[in-house]
């Protein structure tokens, strides 16, 4: 791709036994949509700075789709195809999930669980193959005055990898999130992840800020026939 051209050249940044933490930072941009008959949308870019954020990790490319059976129920069926574009390769995941969120007084609770499949295609120190995940996400969003929100998540992936420890690794998000406007928000968070997937423990602290815009498609109102009368 000529987007990893652009990447800065030299050895492909790890973790290692000696050194087992590194700090990451995020930029991302997210536009959600509402389409007509409960259909939903969203397209995410992101991008990964490793290595205690000297260094790029690659560009990612989310697109989802949603949609809620049920009218006037907090619930979403969702799916989603990411395109990650990294220096020694790429990445390619497919994941379908439900969500469903309840509000218990000012503090809104969701609960997510998606099913996802990846395949790395790619040389470096996690080399090609294909994983699949299931993940459960736990999260509490409180609004903080008129304009900010902070929201607390936690979620596991579980792997279904033959023989290796059950939690692949684990993400904490702390988010801070700002109005802007309607429609339109800006998010600061951070990320604990403790990652279990090698035979040393890793350990990721991120932080990351990303602008998010919200787009309606109204449903199309019905044509209204003109008589013409008598002639």
């Amino acid at each position: 791709m000529g987007l990893l051209a652009a990447f800065p050249q030299g050895a492909s940044p790890q973790t290692s036994r000696q050194d087992p933490v590194d700090f990451q930072t995020r930029y991302g941009f997210l536009l959600k949509g509402d389409f007509p008959k409960r259909w939903t949308g969203a397209f995410q870019y992101e991008l990964r700075m490793v290595n205690n954020a000297s260094e790029i990790r690659g560009s990612y490319f989310t697109v989802e789709l949603g949609r809620k059976p049920w009218a006037g129920r907090n619930l979403e069926l969702a799916g989603h195809y990411r395109l990650a574009a990294v220096r020694t390769g790429t990445d390619h995941r497919l994941a379908l999930g439900l969500e469903g969120t309840r509000k218990f007084g000012a503090t809104a609770l969701s609960l997510r669980t998606l099913l996802q499949r990846q395949w790395r295609m790619r040389d470096d120190d996690e080399g090609a193959g294909a994983e699949t995940f299931l993940r459960v996400r736990l999260r509490g969003k409180r609004p903080l005055g008129e304009r900010w929100a902070v929201s607390l998540a936690v979620e596991p992936y579980f792997t279904f990898a033959e023989g290796e420890y059950p939690v692949d690794n684990w993400r904490n998000v702390l988010t801070l999130q700002y109005s802007l406007g309607k429609g339109k928000r800006l998010d600061l968070y951070y990320m604990y992840r403790p990652d279990y997937a090698r035979s040393y423990n890793r350990t990721f602290h991120t932080v990351g800020i990303q602008a998010e815009m919200d787009f309606r498609i109204p449903p199309r109102r019905p044509s209204v026939g003109v008589t013409s009368g008598n002639r």
